[in-house]
């Protein structure tokens, strides 16, 4: 029941939601090729953590509060507890995530995210 009340709101934002993707999967790249080990984890959760409201923007435009919670649930469990807690004290607008600098953004490689995320923690696991 609750995908039905949800996805036809959230499907007309599919697009946005695609951008956002592709951003995040451009932004692990990049980590992945040119972070130090040290830096891989605070950029990749600053970069999840922009992925995050990303998808809530697109959402929260388009769809009510609900459909946003909905969407989060959704993130929650695609990222599991490594990210979505793991990550918890990471905001891409804070300091510690704007004082990394930036990184080289070129076209994403993969069309999925899962690959260059496990690039990115696998020095870690």
């Amino acid at each position: 029941i609750e995908y039905d009340a949800y996805v036809p709101c959230i499907n007309k934002v599919g697009r946005k939601l695609k951008g956002c993707t592709r951003s995040f999967i451009q932004a692990l790249e990049a980590v992945a090729h040119h972070a130090s080990k040290k830096e891989r984890i605070p950029y990749g959760c600053c970069f999840f953590d922009q992925y995050v409201d990303c998808t809530r923007d697109a959402i929260g435009n388009a769809c009510t509060r609900e459909h946003v919670e909905y969407g989060d649930s959704i993130m929650q469990s695609m990222s599991g507890t490594v990210l979505s807690k793991g990550c918890s004290t990471y905001k891409h607008r804070a300091k510690v995530c704007t004082d990394l600098g930036k990184l080289p953004i070129q076209e994403p490689e993969a069309t999925t995210f899962n690959g260059p995320l496990l690039r990115v923690f696998e020095p870690f696991g």
